[in-house]
């Protein structure tokens, strides 16, 4: 156990899960079926998995941008299920950012805008980032990206540049839970390298808890637990 690991038994409960089952309809079987799992700021998670073993919909839950119908996930003490729709979605911005595995940025904004987004959305982060063109900056440097290209809309960016635009996105503000999906696919091995170290050290200066989806086992190093889904199994082991 690495960074914050010393710290993980005295930081806020991030993540709750109780209970939790889901199935698509029409299914022969269960997706997902995790009787109980609990993370605490700092914790740094590798969840592991085949195509189509269910990752990209327990992060979607874990996010609270689909609810299940039986279990509780909570994030930061609430329970997703209990939030009224515009009360998730602001709960969401101010708590947890997210690397999606297509990265979702705007095409018409530039990098650097595009960085800033979740202070637009949320006091909480914006407070938290303190100047969020600044701090943006600081971490578009951290990841590499050249300051030429700060300015540069984000459809005019390469595949590798859009990825690491995309993480400073989902670290500024110091959300309290960070998610990543497939994050370094990407990636050389070299800007893979760098990519971990600004991710790991910004979730260990915020306290905030990462859940990291890869079929790069070689990154389990860098984790303090890792979680394999297979046919609905939940299993974790010490990493």
């Amino acid at each position: 156990m690495t960074g914050m690991g010393g710290m993980v038994g005295t930081s806020p409960v991030a993540v709750s899960v109780e209970g939790l089952q889901f199935e698509w309809p029409g299914a022969s079987g269960r997706l997902l079926d995790i009787p109980r799992w609990e993370l605490r700021g700092g914790t740094r998670v590798l969840v592991l998995g085949p195509s189509g073993s269910g990752k990209s919909t327990l992060l979607s839950l874990l996010a609270g941008v689909r609810i299940s119908a039986q279990g509780r996930v909570a994030v930061m003490g609430a329970d997703w299920a209990g939030l009224p729709s515009g009360r998730r979605d602001a709960w969401r911005a101010d708590h947890v950012g997210y690397v999606f595995q297509q990265f979702n940025l705007l095409p018409y904004l530039s990098a650097l805008d595009n960085v800033t987004l979740p202070c637009r959305f949320s006091r909480s982060r914006r407070q938290r980032a303190g100047d969020p063109a600044r701090a943006g900056a600081e971490l578009l440097a951290a990841l590499g990206l050249p300051e030429g290209l700060w300015s540069q809309r984000a459809d005019q960016l390469s595949v590798g540049q859009q990825q690491r635009v995309a993480a400073a996105r989902a670290l500024i503000g110091k959300p309290g839970l960070v998610i990543a999906d497939e994050p370094t696919s990407a990636l050389d091995d070299d800007t893979r390298d760098q990519y971990m170290q600004v991710l790991l050290e910004a979730c260990e200066t915020a306290g905030a808890a990462l859940v990291f989806v890869s079929h790069d086992r070689r990154l389990r190093h860098h984790f303090d637990r890792v979680c394999h889904l297979d046919h609905g199994r939940w299993l974790e082991e010490t990493a």
